[in-house]
């Protein structure tokens, strides 16, 4: 039975992108969140598209084991499945099918989820979290959340609209646009914080497939999407991790060699990157 709950946090948005309605059933994911024990993912059926339906999830970001917990559940075994992340970042408490608390995460939660996420990745890659564990714990000498005239000033040297930007890293330190960002977001330049200086030889469009690429693996998401922006929500360097995903189906390059550029430097691996066919 669907959940009898307020959509309204999520049917704009739903409505907008895949033409979801406001009474979509809500599937319920147990999590280890901190109190929250169930996770509400508002889900929409697909056309077949000549095959089986296929479902587009969207789910919190930042909340460990969600995709695992999405992908096991009955509802959606043997289905095609795309995971979005909810730019909105609300977890919702659900017991006896009623909302008992709707939870909008601060800044410096947002900042620890975003972490926490990355952590683990960056684990299992080898690479140190110290620099990852200073801004967890305390996030406020790490990342600055700046309103439009401070964000206007901070994003000037980079092109297109500054309202669209989400945030930038320099000199070992974030700026948020704290008008339009996500956890997703801040995940994001948490990973440029931990690029090696040499990466930039990837050139800035392959250096934020490389980024955005890591961060969907590590959120567990398959299309990440902005909070607000010039023209509404819409999703975050598409081109650019397509253009990753191209060349890594075609076996010009493997994950390791995104991995030894991005992170190590490798100039071999940054110029096998940059000559492949991603374009």
């Amino acid at each position: 039975m669907p959940a009898v709950i307020d959509y309204t946090f999520a049917a704009d948005l739903m409505a907008r992108l895949v033409g979801a309605s406001p009474d979509e059933s809500t599937i319920r994911v147990k999590t280890d969140h901190q109190n929250f024990s169930e996770v509400a993912c508002l889900f929409q059926k697909g056309s077949a598209r000549g095959r089986q339906p296929y479902f587009t999830v969207l789910t919190p970001t930042g909340v460990t084991g969600v995709r695992t917990k999405i992908l096991q559940h009955e509802e959606f075994k043997g289905r095609e499945v795309q995971i979005w992340n909810d730019p909105h970042d609300r977890l919702l408490l659900i017991v006896d099918n009623q909302i008992k608390v709707r939870h909008a995460r601060t800044d410096q939660n947002k900042v620890v989820g975003a972490g926490r996420a990355v952590e683990p990745f960056l684990k299992s890659l080898g690479i140190s979290v110290d620099l990852l564990e200073k801004v967890i714990k305390s996030p406020d000498d790490h990342v600055a959340f700046l309103d439009a005239g401070a964000w206007a000033e901070a994003n000037a040297q980079l092109r297109g609209s500054a309202l669209d930007a989400e945030g930038l890293t320099e000199g070992g330190k974030i700026k948020m646009n704290k008008g339009n960002y996500t956890v997703g977001a801040i995940a994001h330049e948490l990973f440029h914080l931990h690029e090696h200086d040499r990466a930039g030889g990837l050139g800035p469009f392959l250096l934020e497939g490389c980024t955005e690429y890591f961060t969907q693996e590590a959120l567990g998401i398959d299309q990440r999407w902005t909070r607000t922006g010039s023209l509404g929500p819409c999703t975050v360097y598409s081109e650019n991790t397509q253009a990753i995903r191209k060349v890594l189906d075609n076996g010009g390059i493997t994950r390791e060699d995104i991995i030894n550029a991005y992170f190590n430097g490798e100039q071999e691996q940054i110029e096998k990157i940059v000559r492949s066919d991603w374009a």
